[in-house]
């Protein structure tokens, strides 16, 4: 048999019935609130007269805020814009500095951090 299936003692278990108890338990009584505001106090939630005019936005073309000439829509449907061999180069020397300057600043710290190790 466990410990849980016995019977609980009477001694040490308050509340429970037969264990003579020395102070019977009150009752919770509700609390009573008064109000210290009068009732004109109270203001009253008051609609708004009349409701907002909100702006409709305006829609505008790419070509209004970019005038590039690769930015101009064609209707080419699915089809890819043709390429461009100038822009192709420039993204592509673009890249390549970018990279070769990333590679500069790491040799750079690499090289303090040896230097400041073997020091």
């Amino acid at each position: 048999m466990s410990d849980r299936s016995k019977n609980p003692t009477q001694k040490g278990v308050p509340g429970a019935p037969g264990a003579g108890d020395a102070q019977p338990r009150r009752k919770s009584e509700p609390i009573q609130v008064v109000s210290m505001k009068t009732p004109m106090d109270r203001p009253e939630p008051q609609a708004p007269a009349q409701t907002p005019i909100v702006p409709r936005p305006k829609l505008r073309a790419i070509s209004e805020i970019t005038p590039l000439p690769h930015a101009q829509p064609r209707n080419l449907g699915y089809l890819a814009p043709p390429r461009d061999p100038a822009e192709v180069r420039s993204r592509r020397m673009r890249d390549l500095v970018l990279w070769s300057s990333v590679a500069v600043i790491v040799a750079s710290v690499v090289a303090l951090g040896i230097w400041f190790i073997a020091r």
